[in-house]
């Protein structure tokens, strides 16, 4: 029913700040899409709980 809304979101669920926003604080699923606390932009990359577990 509402083909562009869908468009719409699936193009802002896609962008970096979103897919960024939606790791912190996230304590479930993938471990490289969970970033317990965030407090500088490298912590994305280097302090997510993947790589804090190898």
């Amino acid at each position: 029913i509402y083909k562009n809304v869908i468009a719409w979101a699936e193009k802002i669920n896609h962008r970096s700040a979103v897919i960024r926003g939606k790791m912190v604080n996230r304590t479930s699923g993938d471990l490289d899409t969970q970033l317990h606390e965030r407090h500088n932009s490298s912590d994305f990359e280097l302090r997510n709980e993947a790589a804090l577990r190898k």
